[in-house]
């Protein structure tokens, strides 16, 4: 694996603001939200606790914590899927979500991710955009269940979203 979108900024926006300052970065305890952003700009960014989401147009998207967990990243794949565009966008700045999983469902684009609390349980998010570069917009724990098992997410976390066809809801077939 090798670190995506090196050199690649967002807008001419983020390039002026890469290239006006020149900070080591690295966690503080404030966390400024572009401080580990600009410290990967040139060799890439970093990418952990992963997932790829297929749009119904082929289109591939590469979807990671970044920015020490700091910031989520999704970045547009190759049309061979083997490597990033250089079009990705920084979601959820600051806020620390990682384990993620996408789906697309009625034109909208739902993201279920967790919390980051180190290796203890937490809480999931699920968050909802109509474009897959955002605007998101959180919705909160999708859970459902007594207190603390909704809390830690049952003692697990989202990864992958499997597709089904045909399936019997209350006795109804939803496709």
């Amino acid at each position: 694996m090798f670190p995506p979108n090196p050199g690649c900024p967002l807008s001419l926006e983020e390039a002026a603001y890469v290239a006006k300052l020149d900070l080591p970065g690295g966690p503080v305890p404030y966390y400024p939200k572009h401080l580990l952003f600009r410290r990967d700009f040139s060799g890439g960014q970093m990418a952990r606790d992963m997932t790829l989401f297929v749009d119904i147009d082929g289109s591939a998207y590469h979807i990671y914590a970044s920015e020490a967990n700091g910031t989520m990243h999704i970045s547009k794949l190759s049309d061979d899927y083997l490597k990033p565009t250089g079009k990705y966008d920084r979601i959820f700045a600051g806020r620390f979500h990682e384990a993620p999983a996408l789906m697309k469902w009625h034109e909208k684009y739902f993201l279920i991710s967790s919390d980051c609390s180190g290796w203890a349980p937490n809480a999931a998010r699920i968050s909802v955009a109509e474009n897959i570069f955002g605007p998101w917009e959180e919705l909160g724990n999708p859970c459902l269940g007594p207190g603390e098992l909704v809390a830690n997410t049952f003692n697990s976390q989202s990864t992958f979203i499997c597709q089904c066809k045909d399936v019997k809801v209350d006795g109804l077939l939803r496709s």
